[in-house]
């Protein structure tokens, strides 16, 4: 777990409100994320998760509330100016660039912040290897396997530079040698100075990994703490660890 709690907040929502029609999938929800940190964000399915990181990403606007990424105004931005301000997201499912190879995959995410290919391959290289896919670089995107796709989705990611990491649903269908690695990678990535966002199932993730979880339920949060401290609570018990063995 980071130890950066007493870091200045850089990602922060007020009173956060989306409706679809007549759904209400985030209901006057409050959400901060100091520098530094790692945070999860659970809930059953349905709960508003995706769609707290949509709004959060840019890629949804509020019907009410506000947004903050690193000091500016989001609120309004859309996501490819959030992402360059510096948060980056995966989504839950990868859909890999089918023609491309995974380095020219991840040099996608590196052209956000150049113009130049020649920097773009250079930076897509480098996170390639960091995220230990250095030996499929020149394979085509779609000979990977479900692990190593989403180890490519957090290069892409990556390549962009971010200073802020929403990961969705990354760690869901891993099996236990797979999870241990990918958490593994998440933990070093922290360490080393990114801040992260975990939506998540894997509920042995979230607790090895954050030191503090927002609980969502029906649209609204219902808990948030320490990780210990947040699934004895009774209400999450109800809501979520209580739900079917499909959602937990």
């Amino acid at each position: 777990m980071s130890a950066a709690s007493s870091g200045q907040v850089i990602l922060e929502a007020k009173g956060l409100v989306k409706r679809f029609g007549g759904l209400v999938a985030v209901n006057q929800t409050d959400f901060s994320v100091r520098e530094g940190q790692m945070v999860g964000v659970i809930g059953p399915n349905g709960a508003g998760k995706s769609t707290l990181f949509n709004l959060l990403a840019g890629a949804f606007r509020p019907t009410q509330g506000t947004i903050s990424v690193l000091g500016h105004d989001t609120t309004r931005m859309s996501a490819d100016r959030v992402c360059k301000l510096g948060l980056a997201r995966t989504f839950q499912i990868v859909r890999p660039l089918r023609r491309l190879t995974v380095l020219e995959n991840v040099m996608v995410g590196a052209l956000v912040r150049t113009n130049s290919v020649h920097e773009a391959r250079k930076r897509a290289s480098a996170v390639v290897e960091r995220v230990g896919l250095g030996q499929y670089a020149d394979m085509p995107a779609t000979a990977l396997s479900l692990a190593n796709l989403k180890r490519m989705e957090v290069a892409r990611a990556l390549a962009t530079r971010p200073r802020i990491l929403l990961l969705d649903e990354m760690m869901a269908g891993l099996n236990s040698a797979e999870l241990d690695n990918f958490i593994a990678l998440v933990r070093t990535l922290n360490q080393e100075g990114l801040t992260i966002v975990i939506v998540e199932h894997v509920i042995e993730a979230v607790v090895s990994l954050c030191e503090r979880i927002t609980v969502m339920s029906y649209g609204q949060k219902i808990a948030e703490g320490p990780p210990d401290q947040v699934l004895a609570d009774p209400q999450v018990i109800a809501a979520y660890l209580g739900d079917s063995a499909d959602d937990a």
